[in-house]
């Protein structure tokens, strides 16, 4: 899968363009669950561990995790959250959305456990 690009309120990838947060797992894309951080700390502009264990449980041996925190990085990847994927040896990237993607595109061309959580608005 490959990004080819966002704007505020959506992201394009594969040719097909999402107005919504997304996920990006090795072989799908779906609907990012912010109703996890949102029911936990009243924002979905919070990735709370609680949330990214949902996205994991199904996977085995992710390599990386790269979060687009928005266009202007105000989607919070909280501590507690990036010590968790450390402490299972999961390389994180978190940046804004335009430069994640490009760091996302990179990841997949050489590792086939990379997952994405991209935040598409502020």
């Amino acid at each position: 899968m490959k990004i080819n690009g966002t704007e505020f309120g959506s992201i394009t990838i594969d040719g097909k363009k999402y107005g919504y947060d997304v996920i990006i797992y090795p072989q799908k894309i779906e609907k990012r669950m912010k109703e996890i951080s949102k029911n936990k700390y009243g924002s979905g502009h919070k990735l709370c561990k609680e949330e990214m264990k949902e996205y994991l449980k199904n996977l085995d041996n992710i390599d990386t995790v790269v979060v687009g925190n928005g266009q202007n990085g105000v989607l919070q990847l909280l501590d507690e959250t990036e010590k968790m994927l450390e402490d299972k040896g999961v390389e994180v990237i978190n940046r804004k959305t335009p430069e994640a993607i490009n760091d996302f595109n990179q990841k997949i061309q050489t590792q086939n456990k990379v997952i994405g959580i991209f935040h598409v608005t502020c």
